[in-house]
């Protein structure tokens, strides 16, 4: 008996660390018996296992037939090959505790790097997990803590490199998904008829305002549409993504003006469009009812299955009430698949051909059936996401498209996106039809266009406030209560801007009632665990907490008091609470950006203390004030 080739296996070797993979080491043995060349190939992981019997026939080794069970048993009980396993697990265990230790060092030097490499507005922390396997990663993004995972036991380093280049890729994911947080999704579909291979990239094109240049950001690249697989394959034609991406110099916000679908290989333009006309899915906040919805979606096709009989047996018999109308909707393909069930295949004069054969309206039935059957496998492809209701008049004609689309068997999850897009179907007049998709696409120019020109003014009306604050403070002298001439006119042209882009904004607000509506939330009066005495640090001050309500508030056993507003009208109780207060506190999740920019320009012009959180229990409140206050 021979033993040769034993090595470990270096791609077992990658995830050691993981509990579910082990080393394995191969060893090849030949031997003979009954005069035949054999050789066994053995794996040595946990417990010695034979991989594969082999005998030389012809020059050539071939896996042996039949139960190689035997020839394992009486190779794992040889005395060489309990002596060389002996050797390997020794070996193994050595070379694991140099890999482990090299691993924990590389996981920990990630972790300790990669707050260094994120942009200072998103201040960042990071936790290795007790077994290495993961690097919990902590972003400020303003008020709120975006929290991502970084899973490490996919990857070992190999060189130097692997750290800078791993830094790199989960940066971007991570900023992604911080700038991600309050976006809405929309989605997009690729067009695609399944007739040949085709190679496409996807990318979002927006304005960078820093870089004053025209920014990309690819979604999909070298994107390879087969039309054998594609069937199959059809989330690839979906393209969901959100409304702004970071730009790739400034890291700056931009936002989505466009997204451009394009063929690799000859660079033709295959899609061109404005985010204004993609389909609006939702924001944040419901990103798992968008994902059930788009899994419902490419299960499409597994739901007709189950009443395709009942489709087809309705399809048909609408078809044969007004035969020549629907007759006539079919294109040279659809007339020729038709056809092929008389065996009949000219291409020639298809329709004149359909119309002198004498059916029965069985045989029309089955005609119908089969020269529809890759329409509908079509629509089921593309998902309800591809539909195009007027492209597909113009198609596959009004009457098949009307009832294709209305009858269709649909997933009672995709019922209200169907609604909505069969309502164009009501519009007999393409006139009628054409002036309505114009006015709805005007329409929806203008409401992105207002947006982003709101955003703007929010963001420079934020910049203004910094600007106020600023100044406030540098015209504060420590042993001089006068201030100087310049700051207080700096101060005051400031405070006018801020009118300005007050009322600007005002007039840029887009009524929409359910943009306007806002959480209402009942505040708590829960007791907690505190190291500073809150009654103490606040006695004699009122705190306005705007944003929630309380039916009765228990100020009789608190040194301090608490008014609330809930502020969904800012009547003239709002003001009058914002001069009694003392402290203010705005809950970020429950109030409008109209009510939360007239408290913090109240509070600057004031000189009084603002503060921002999304807790709901007064004691904590309280106590977050009262540990800022002290700190102050």
């Amino acid at each position: 008996m021979l033993i040769s080739d034993v090595k470990p296996d270096i791609g077992s070797m990658v995830s050691f660390f993981d509990y579910r993979h082990h080393f394995y080491t191969k060893v090849i043995i030949y031997f003979t018996h009954n005069e035949i060349n054999m050789r066994a190939i053995l794996l040595f992981a946990e417990n010695i296992t034979l991989e594969r019997l082999e005998v030389y026939v012809n020059g050539n080794w071939v896996e042996k037939k039949g139960n190689p069970h035997l020839y394992g048993l009486v190779l794992t009980q040889h005395q060489s090959v309990h002596e060389i396993a002996k050797r390997i697990r020794d070996n193994e265990q050595q070379e694991k505790a140099q890999l482990e230790e090299r691993f924990r060092a590389f996981i920990c030097e990630l972790a300790e790097q990669f707050p260094k490499t994120m942009p200072s507005l998103y201040p960042t922390r990071c936790v290795v997990a007790d077994d290495f396997l993961s690097i919990m990663v902590y972003v400020e993004n303003g008020e709120d803590i975006v929290t991502s995972k970084i899973e490490t036991n996919l990857y070992f380093p190999d060189d130097s490199n692997d750290v800078q280049t791993l830094l790199n890729s989960y940066r971007a994911e991570i900023l992604k998904s911080v700038m991600r947080e309050n976006d809405a999704f929309y989605m997009m579909t690729i067009p695609y008829e399944g007739d040949k291979l085709q190679y496409v990239s996807v990318y979002l094109e927006g304005y960078c305002s820093h870089c004053h240049d025209w920014k990309k950001s690819y979604l999909r690249t070298m994107l390879e549409l087969n039309p054998d697989t594609i069937a199959a394959e059809n989330e690839k034609l979906l393209v969901p993504f959100v409304g702004k991406f970071m730009c790739p110099t400034c890291e700056a916000e931009v936002a989505d003006e466009r997204v451009v679908v394009k063929d690799t290989m000859t660079g033709r333009t295959v899609r061109e469009q404005e985010i204004v006309y993609c389909r609006l899915l939702g924001s944040k906040e419901n990103e798992r009812e968008i994902r059930n919805i788009l899994h419902v979606a490419l299960g499409h096709q597994a739901y007709f299955e189950g009443y395709e009989d009942y489709f087809w047996n309705a399809y048909c018999y609408a078809a044969l009430q007004n035969w020549d109308e629907f007759l006539h909707e079919l294109t040279n393909v659809e007339l020729q698949h038709g056809l092929e069930v008389f065996g009949i295949y000219e291409d020639d004069s298809l329709l004149e051909e359909v119309s002198q054969q004498f059916l029965s309206d069985e045989e029309k039935m089955d005609f119908w059936r089969k020269a529809n059957e890759e329409t509908i496998a079509h629509y089921l492809m593309i998902t309800v996401f591809g539909w195009n209701i007027p492209k597909e008049i113009e198609r596959i004609g009004l009457n098949r498209a009307e009832f294709i689309f209305r009858y269709l068997p649909c997933p009672p999850e995709l019922e209200n996106l169907r609604r909505e897009l069969i309502s164009q179907l009501f519009i007999k007049s393409p006139e009628e039809l054409t002036m309505l998709q114009e006015t709805m696409n005007a329409q929806k120019r203008q409401i992105h266009a207002l947006r982003q020109e709101n955003g703007r003014l929010t963001n420079k009306l934020g910049e203004a406030y910094k600007q106020v604050s600023k100044a406030e403070e540098k015209s504060h002298c420590d042993s001089q209560i006068v201030r100087n001439k310049a700051d207080i006119q700096k101060i005051h042209h400031l405070k006018g801007l801020i009118e300005e882009l007050k009322n600007e904004i005002e007039r840029l607000t887009i009524e929409n009632p359910q943009e306007e509506l806002i959480e209402e939330v009942e505040l708590t009066e829960e007791p907690i665990e505190e190291g500073i005495c809150s009654d103490d640090v606040l006695e004699g001050k009122t705190i306005l907490i705007l944003g929630g309500y309380r039916t009765h508030l228990d100020n009789q056993h608190r040194t301090y008091q608490v008014i609330t507003h809930d502020t969904r009208r800012l009547d003239p109780d709002f003001y009058e609470r914002l001069k009694k207060a003392d402290i203010i506190v705005v809950l970020t999740r429950y109030i409008s950006h109209r009510a939360m920019w007239e408290a913090k320009e109240y509070a600057i012009l004031e000189q009084k203390p603002i503060y921002y959180t999304s807790f709901t229990n007064i004691p904590r409140i309280a106590h977050m004030i009262a540990v800022k206050e002290q700190q102050m």
